[in-house]
């Protein structure tokens, strides 16, 4: 029978999502997910100390030979450090938000989670966030940590008028998606690919690609707006707050970026900072169903919570239908919390102006 820290560290090996909050850099949320994940499976049974053996006795002087076995203290704890650190785990995280940036990423873990990771990212899936604007302020980083380079008028603005501004935007997005895969828009092949679905660009580095973009709220001098695209990064939306205040004949910084979708993960199914632990990670992990072709959540009989004694050394990597049996019949203990992360709108005081 395989220990309860043995069997939690052979699960950790799918896909689940995080909610990085704003000030937080790629690096800090890694070391926080791999130092909880170590912290957790140390605090489970681990593998106890290996024993060597000791031969005594003597053939010169006549004696016979003993064997023995004792503490091997070059494999305790207290010399060699933890069972399991940081560097044993390894993490893959899809979606990279910058420093000023918040939002939902979703994290590939163990061999299987990394390699489906890169296969998500590769797929480009469309992105939603919500961006936060004020008027009448440009600064030097487009956001609202830069410093201030001018000041503008912002009363002529209206909501129709910035609904009219991002309509237009969307429609000139709408027509360099034909261009992005060199086909003319009046063709049958045209036809053929509008008629299959959503159409996105071939490869994942071409020009930003903006499919949907609408005001949610509009309290002068702040707007807020929801965009639905791909190929973007952080620096590209907080220009596009900038350029929707030229466009309007003022000024406009981003005061915040929130990712709230990647793909098929939301806000909604990812963890937020301090719900970041062992037991909550391995009951939001996705695993990749060979029958299905695609990522899905185990069923979680309640019956067989915490129950871990699954000795998963007699199934090999390569069969994968056992493998899938003996995920879906593990569980972890979780109540999801309803509280939620609340972000700080970073206004530009007059202080700092």
């Amino acid at each position: 029978m395989t220990s309860c820290a043995v069997t939690a560290f052979k699960a950790l090996n799918g896909i689940f999502s995080v909610y990085k909050p704003p000030y937080l850099g790629k690096a800090a949320l890694t070391e926080m997910i791999k130092k909880n994940l170590a912290q957790g499976l140390n605090e489970m049974e681990v593998r106890p100390v290996a024993s060597r053996v000791v031969i005594g006795g003597s053939l010169s002087k006549g004696e016979n030979l003993t064997v023995n076995l004792v503490t091997n203290y070059a494999d305790h704890p207290l010399v060699v450090g933890p069972r399991y650190q940081i560097k044993d785990i390894k993490l893959v995280l899809v979606n990279h938000l910058d420093w000023f940036s918040s939002g939902v990423i979703p994290v590939g873990i163990g061999p299987s989670g990394c390699f489906n990771a890169f296969r998500l990212k590769k797929s480009n899936p469309i992105r939603c966030y919500e961006l936060t604007g004020r008027l009448g302020y440009a600064t030097e980083s487009f956001d609202s940590s830069g410093e201030v380079r001018e000041k503008s008028t912002y009363g002529h603005i209206t909501r129709g008028r910035l609904e009219s501004f991002l309509s237009r935007v969307e429609a000139n997005h709408q027509s360099l998606i034909w261009t992005t895969v060199n086909v003319d828009i009046k063709s049958q092949e045209a036809y053929e690919l509008a008629s299959k679905g959503l159409l996105k660009p071939k490869q994942s580095k071409n020009m930003p690609i903006i499919y949907s973009v609408k005001c949610l709220e509009f309290d002068l001098p702040y707007f807020t707006i929801q965009v639905q695209c791909v190929n973007e990064w952080p620096t590209y939306l907080k220009r596009f707050i900038h350029d929707i205040g030229i466009g309007l004949k003022s000024n406009a910084t981003c005061t915040r970026l929130r990712c709230t979708r990647f793909g098929t993960y939301n806000v909604d199914d990812s963890l937020l900072p301090f719900h970041v632990n062992l037991e909550n990670i391995v009951n939001l992990l996705e695993y990749f169903d060979p029958k299905q072709g695609k990522l899905v959540r185990p069923m979680i009989d309640q019956s067989l919570t915490n129950d871990l004694d699954i000795d998963y050394d007699e199934y090999s990597s390569d069969n994968h239908e056992e493998e899938m049996k003996d995920l879906e019949s593990m569980t972890f203990k979780f109540e999801k919390d309803a509280d939620g992360w609340i972000d700080d709108r970073s206004d530009l005081t007059d202080d700092r102006i």
